[in-house]
Protein backbone atom coordinates (compact mmCIF):
# COMPACT_ATOMS: atom_id res chain seq x y z
CA UNK A 1 0.00 0.00 0.00
CA UNK A 2 2.71 2.12 0.91
CA UNK A 3 3.59 2.28 -3.11
CA UNK A 4 -0.19 3.61 -4.02
CA UNK A 5 -0.27 6.38 -6.05
CA UNK A 6 -3.77 8.11 -6.55
CA UNK A 7 -3.39 10.64 -8.80
CA UNK A 8 -5.51 13.57 -8.71
CA UNK A 9 -5.52 16.87 -11.14
CA UNK A 10 -4.31 19.65 -10.37
CA UNK A 11 -6.15 23.39 -10.22
CA UNK A 12 -5.16 24.09 -13.11
CA UNK A 13 -5.78 21.17 -15.32
CA UNK A 14 -9.03 21.20 -13.78
CA UNK A 15 -9.56 24.93 -14.62
CA UNK A 16 -8.22 24.02 -18.58
CA UNK A 17 -10.36 20.95 -18.83
CA UNK A 18 -13.27 22.85 -17.91
CA UNK A 19 -12.36 25.66 -20.73
CA UNK A 20 -12.14 23.06 -23.07
CA UNK A 21 -15.93 21.50 -21.70
CA UNK A 22 -17.27 24.74 -22.03
CA UNK A 23 -15.98 25.33 -25.91
CA UNK A 24 -17.50 21.73 -26.94
CA UNK A 25 -20.80 22.85 -24.96
CA UNK A 26 -21.33 26.07 -27.05
CA UNK A 27 -20.35 24.07 -30.47
CA UNK A 28 -22.68 21.67 -29.92
CA UNK A 29 -25.68 23.76 -28.91
CA UNK A 30 -24.36 25.77 -31.71
CA UNK A 31 -26.37 26.30 -35.14
CA UNK A 32 -24.90 24.93 -38.55
CA UNK A 33 -22.99 27.19 -39.84
CA UNK A 34 -21.78 28.66 -37.09
CA UNK A 35 -18.79 31.55 -38.05
CA UNK A 36 -15.56 30.31 -37.19
CA UNK A 37 -14.14 33.97 -36.26
CA UNK A 38 -16.62 34.41 -33.76
CA UNK A 39 -15.80 31.34 -32.29
CA UNK A 40 -11.92 31.95 -32.20
CA UNK A 41 -13.00 35.07 -30.51
CA UNK A 42 -15.35 33.45 -27.68
CA UNK A 43 -12.07 30.89 -27.32
CA UNK A 44 -9.56 33.79 -27.38
CA UNK A 45 -12.12 35.64 -24.55
CA UNK A 46 -11.82 32.58 -22.43
CA UNK A 47 -8.02 32.04 -22.97
CA UNK A 48 -7.96 35.73 -21.39
CA UNK A 49 -9.91 35.69 -18.36
CA UNK A 50 -7.79 32.79 -17.38
CA UNK A 51 -4.23 34.84 -18.08
CA UNK A 52 -2.46 36.38 -14.54
CA UNK A 53 -2.09 39.40 -16.42
CA UNK A 54 1.45 39.74 -14.94
CA UNK A 55 2.94 40.31 -18.17
CA UNK A 56 2.78 41.91 -21.33
CA UNK A 57 2.79 40.08 -24.03
CA UNK A 58 -0.46 37.63 -22.72
CA UNK A 59 -2.32 40.98 -20.78
CA UNK A 60 -1.98 43.64 -24.14
CA UNK A 61 -1.47 40.89 -26.62
CA UNK A 62 -4.82 38.95 -25.96
CA UNK A 63 -6.47 42.20 -25.38
CA UNK A 64 -5.50 43.79 -28.56
CA UNK A 65 -6.15 40.42 -30.74
CA UNK A 66 -9.45 40.62 -28.98
CA UNK A 67 -10.05 44.25 -30.35
CA UNK A 68 -8.65 43.09 -33.75
CA UNK A 69 -10.61 40.17 -34.41
CA UNK A 70 -14.18 41.95 -32.90
CA UNK A 71 -12.89 44.15 -36.06
CA UNK A 72 -13.10 41.08 -38.26
CA UNK A 73 -16.57 40.52 -36.94
CA UNK A 74 -18.54 44.34 -37.60
CA UNK A 75 -17.04 44.42 -40.78
CA UNK A 76 -14.18 47.52 -40.11
CA UNK A 77 -11.36 45.22 -40.64
CA UNK A 78 -8.85 45.78 -44.03
CA UNK A 79 -5.95 43.56 -44.92
CA UNK A 80 -4.18 45.93 -42.45
CA UNK A 81 -5.84 44.37 -40.00
CA UNK A 82 -5.26 40.80 -40.86
CA UNK A 83 -1.60 41.00 -40.85
CA UNK A 84 -1.55 43.01 -37.51
CA UNK A 85 -3.64 40.03 -36.27
CA UNK A 86 -0.99 37.64 -37.92
CA UNK A 87 1.92 39.41 -36.14
CA UNK A 88 0.53 39.70 -32.61
CA UNK A 89 -0.36 36.33 -32.57
CA UNK A 90 3.67 35.62 -33.60
CA UNK A 91 4.74 38.01 -31.04
CA UNK A 92 3.03 36.04 -28.26
CA UNK A 93 4.19 32.75 -29.59
CA UNK A 94 7.90 34.38 -29.87
CA UNK A 95 7.76 34.46 -26.16
CA UNK A 96 7.37 30.87 -25.68
CA UNK A 97 10.58 30.83 -27.23
CA UNK A 98 12.29 32.98 -24.64
CA UNK A 99 10.73 31.53 -21.95
CA UNK A 100 12.31 28.13 -22.42
CA UNK A 101 15.67 28.37 -24.28
CA UNK A 102 17.84 29.98 -21.27
CA UNK A 103 16.40 26.98 -19.48
CA UNK A 104 17.52 24.55 -22.27
CA UNK A 105 21.19 25.69 -22.51
CA UNK A 106 21.09 25.56 -18.31
CA UNK A 107 19.72 22.34 -17.53
CA UNK A 108 22.09 20.67 -20.40
CA UNK A 109 25.46 22.86 -18.67
CA UNK A 110 24.70 21.14 -15.25
CA UNK A 111 22.44 18.63 -14.64
CA UNK A 112 22.23 14.98 -12.59
CA UNK A 113 21.05 11.29 -12.90
CA UNK A 114 17.61 12.50 -11.18
CA UNK A 115 17.03 15.21 -13.66
CA UNK A 116 17.55 12.61 -16.92
CA UNK A 117 15.31 10.38 -14.75
CA UNK A 118 12.76 12.71 -14.40
CA UNK A 119 12.94 13.96 -18.10
CA UNK A 120 12.83 10.51 -19.27
CA UNK A 121 9.48 9.76 -16.62
CA UNK A 122 7.78 12.47 -18.43
CA UNK A 123 8.70 11.23 -21.82
CA UNK A 124 6.99 8.01 -21.24
CA UNK A 125 3.99 9.59 -20.22
CA UNK A 126 4.29 11.25 -23.59
CA UNK A 127 4.63 8.09 -25.11
CA UNK A 128 1.96 6.64 -23.52
CA UNK A 129 -0.75 9.19 -23.43
CA UNK A 130 -4.07 8.14 -25.35
CA UNK A 131 -4.90 10.67 -28.09
CA UNK A 132 -3.33 14.79 -28.92
CA UNK A 133 -4.97 16.06 -26.08
CA UNK A 134 -3.47 13.96 -23.44
CA UNK A 135 -0.42 13.90 -25.47
CA UNK A 136 -0.70 18.22 -25.53
CA UNK A 137 -0.52 17.33 -21.63
CA UNK A 138 2.53 15.41 -21.29
CA UNK A 139 4.24 18.28 -24.10
CA UNK A 140 3.48 20.56 -22.00
CA UNK A 141 4.17 18.96 -18.56
CA UNK A 142 7.84 17.98 -20.52
CA UNK A 143 8.78 21.37 -20.86
CA UNK A 144 7.57 22.82 -17.77
CA UNK A 145 10.24 20.38 -16.41
CA UNK A 146 13.03 21.45 -18.28
CA UNK A 147 12.18 24.75 -16.64
CA UNK A 148 12.22 23.58 -13.20
CA UNK A 149 14.54 21.34 -13.48
CA UNK A 150 17.03 24.02 -14.49
CA UNK A 151 16.99 25.80 -11.31
CA UNK A 152 13.97 28.90 -12.49
CA UNK A 153 11.68 28.90 -10.15
CA UNK A 154 9.83 31.89 -11.91
CA UNK A 155 9.57 30.53 -15.21
CA UNK A 156 7.24 27.40 -14.38
CA UNK A 157 4.72 30.09 -12.83
CA UNK A 158 4.62 31.75 -16.34
CA UNK A 159 4.00 28.28 -17.79
CA UNK A 160 1.48 27.90 -15.59
CA UNK A 161 -0.08 31.48 -16.22
CA UNK A 162 0.26 30.57 -19.98
CA UNK A 163 -1.13 26.94 -19.55
CA UNK A 164 -3.82 27.04 -22.24
CA UNK A 165 -2.02 29.00 -24.70
CA UNK A 166 0.94 26.45 -24.68
CA UNK A 167 -1.78 23.71 -24.80
CA UNK A 168 -3.32 25.24 -27.48
CA UNK A 169 0.17 25.46 -29.35
CA UNK A 170 1.14 22.03 -28.44
CA UNK A 171 -1.94 20.68 -29.87
CA UNK A 172 -1.80 22.29 -33.31
CA UNK A 173 1.86 21.39 -33.19
CA UNK A 174 0.59 17.58 -32.60
CA UNK A 175 -1.53 17.96 -35.94
CA UNK A 176 0.88 19.93 -37.96
CA UNK A 177 3.93 17.58 -37.62
CA UNK A 178 2.12 14.32 -36.40
CA UNK A 179 2.45 12.12 -33.06
CA UNK A 180 5.43 10.08 -34.19
CA UNK A 181 7.50 13.08 -34.98
CA UNK A 182 6.40 14.92 -31.71
CA UNK A 183 7.86 12.00 -29.53
CA UNK A 184 11.13 11.67 -32.05
CA UNK A 185 11.20 15.32 -31.55
CA UNK A 186 10.57 14.73 -27.73
CA UNK A 187 12.82 12.05 -27.62
CA UNK A 188 15.88 14.40 -28.51
CA UNK A 189 15.61 17.11 -26.24
CA UNK A 190 16.15 14.59 -23.73
CA UNK A 191 19.22 13.10 -25.65
CA UNK A 192 20.42 17.14 -26.27
CA UNK A 193 19.95 17.55 -22.67
CA UNK A 194 21.73 14.53 -21.67
CA UNK A 195 24.87 15.34 -24.11
CA UNK A 196 25.15 18.60 -22.85
CA UNK A 197 24.19 20.27 -26.03
CA UNK A 198 22.19 22.80 -24.69
CA UNK A 199 22.71 25.12 -27.81
CA UNK A 200 21.62 22.68 -30.30
CA UNK A 201 18.41 21.79 -27.96
CA UNK A 202 16.97 25.83 -27.72
CA UNK A 203 17.54 25.88 -31.73
CA UNK A 204 15.56 22.32 -31.73
CA UNK A 205 13.31 24.04 -29.88
CA UNK A 206 13.13 27.51 -32.08
CA UNK A 207 12.75 25.13 -35.35
CA UNK A 208 9.49 23.72 -33.96
CA UNK A 209 8.20 27.13 -33.26
CA UNK A 210 8.89 28.02 -36.68
CA UNK A 211 7.47 25.11 -38.03
CA UNK A 212 4.16 25.47 -35.98
CA UNK A 213 4.33 29.81 -37.63
CA UNK A 214 4.01 28.43 -41.05
CA UNK A 215 0.62 26.63 -40.37
CA UNK A 216 -0.51 30.43 -38.89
Amino acid sequence: MSRLDIKTPSRAQTVVEGLYRDVERRIAASPPGLCPVEMSLSFLQLCHAQTCGKCVPCRIGLGQLTKLISQVLDGTANMDTVRIIEKTARSILRLRYYLEAPALRDLAASHTAADLDTLRALQRQAEEAPDTAALAQALFRYHRGVTFLSGNTITPLLFNAFMQVNLEFWSGYIRSVGREESLRTLARFTDLIAAGQGDRAAQLLDDGLQRFVTTL
